[in-house]
């Protein structure tokens, strides 16, 4: 391989997709009554709409306020709106230096309706928001790197929206088991960009800094499914649920673009090479076709179970695991030719190095009377980002923690239910990001720091029984 290539692909490297740092998931999407609990109640608790995404075999205990063996005629919709504001900290120019994202919003939301066929069988469709994150660190300024990086400020982002279709059933085989299945559609829809320094590894000084952006990825897939089931004792004091997630490994197609920016020292390189680029000019990397992003939202299996202290009291709690580490890398596919030097370079694949994510929720609901009930719950969330591969623009290497609160009231005899939830979440650990060192010639060796990712979402929820 010429030097010239050589050089291309450093400067590249792993800079193509430097946003995917941890899963895509937050602890609590959407669903009031559900968060408000901090979803401790989910899988064993649910029932009526919502039970198409959290349990379908919720599905045939009725809707709220209705739940009883021999009512068929039940019907429900739930409407779900749950902004969200996220903010991400860290590393993204220089251990010296933290970054800190801008403030956005997440409109994530729900729609849902759920029919009782008869005293066994009940049915559940919808459209909700399954995953994804927003972190943008807008014309982020390099130049505490080097002056000569002045005329050129790229975004560094990730911005993933995954949304779900789902057709559920949910069957009762006696008063005590009920059983659901779910079949899953989901569409992806993002974009990412990022941007990393290359030193010469003889001196440790800057020759150039690259940024890629990603845009308009866009992806269908029909092949996911749910499944679930839950148990009542025959006294309805205590029960559990238990449900099962397919994977869905989804490639996306987008168009990708950026740009490379050059030092004096950078100059130099290039000029042995007889490559003539000016310093603190920006040339563009332009895409030689079409790019694809192959990437999967796990498996996840998640056990839960209730009890009635008494009548007003009751307590939830609930394990889930999800197979985040299957996501050891992002495999990319496409190319870009760099205008400074005529290199067309491979977007290359990047390492993730998940970890497996476990949760623990608890929470508690008190009826106050029959149309006011108060909830709150707390989760903790294992470490999914390796130390040493931390991103500012995805959950920080450490343990999360998510606090709730909320309540639901009735109203024309409990026909209408109006549930509302808030949260904040946090996590927050020092680590460093990966090494993105492609040759001995150019080095982007980590950058250290703490990574900070927070939440505070209010959750709103109407629910229609008729």
């Amino acid at each position: 391989m010429k030097l010239k290539k050589i050089l291309a692909t450093a400067l590249l490297g792993a800079s193509s997709l430097n946003m995917m740092g941890s899963g895509y998931e937050k602890v609590v999407l959407w669903s009031a009554k559900n968060s408000g609990m901090a979803n401790s109640g989910a899988s064993s608790m649910v029932s009526g709409a919502d039970a198409v995404y959290y349990n379908p075999a919720g599905l045939s205990w009725g809707s709220e306020g209705k739940l009883t063996n021999n009512n068929w005629n039940d019907h429900q919709v739930s409407v779900n709106f749950s902004p969200t504001r996220v903010q991400f900290e860290g590393a993204v120019v220089s251990s010296a230096r933290t970054s800190e994202s801008d403030a956005s919003w997440l409109p994530i939301s729900a729609l849902l309706a759920s029919h009782r066929i008869n005293n066994q069988w009940a049915v559940g469709y919808g459209f909700y928001t399954a995953g994804g994150t927003v972190a943008k660190h807008s014309n982020v300024d390099f130049t505490s790197v080097s002056s000569q990086f002045s005329n050129y400020r790229p975004n560094v982002k990730a911005d993933i929206t995954l949304t779900e279709f789902a057709l559920s059933g949910g069957y009762q085989i006696n008063s005590n088991f009920s059983v659901g299945a779910a079949w899953r559609v989901l569409m992806v829809r993002g974009e990412f960009a990022s941007a990393k320094v290359s030193y010469l590894a003889s001196n440790n000084q800057a020759v150039a800094m690259s940024g890629v952006e990603v845009k308009d990825l866009k992806d269908e897939k029909y092949n996911g499914f749910r499944l679930g089931m839950q148990y009542k004792s025959d006294d309805r004091k205590w029960g559990m649920g238990l449900t099962y997630r397919s994977s869905v490994t989804f490639k996306a197609t987008g168009a990708t673009s950026g740009g490379v920016i050059y030092t004096s020292v950078g100059q130099a390189v290039m000029a042995s090479q007889s490559v003539t680029v000016s310093p603190n000019t920006l040339y563009a990397l332009n895409q030689s076709g079409s790019t694809t992003v192959e990437n999967s939202l796990p498996d996840q299996l998640t056990l839960g179970g209730y009890y009635n202290l008494t009548s007003a009291w009751t307590l939830a709690g609930e394990l889930a695991w999800t197979n985040y580490s299957k996501n050891n890398e992002v495999r990319t596919a496409g190319s870009v030719v760099d205008t400074s030097s005529g290199a067309t370079t491979a977007l290359p694949n990047t390492a993730q190095g998940w970890k497996d994510m476990y949760q623990m929720k608890l929470g508690a609901e008190y009826e106050m009377q029959k149309d006011l009930t108060l909830r709150g719950g707390y989760a903790l969330t294992s470490q999914v980002t390796s130390s040493t591969a931390a991103k500012a623009t995805f959950s920080a290497p450490g343990l999360g923690h998510t606090f709730t609160f909320g309540g639901s009231k009735g109203f024309k005899n409990n026909s209408y239910f109006l549930d509302l939830a808030a949260e904040y979440s946090v996590a927050s650990k020092s680590g460093q990001t990966a090494d993105e060192s492609t040759n001995a010639l150019l080095l982007t060796p980590p950058m250290t720091g703490k990574f900070v990712a927070s939440a505070m979402g209010i959750h709103a929820a109407l629910k229609i029984n008729f």
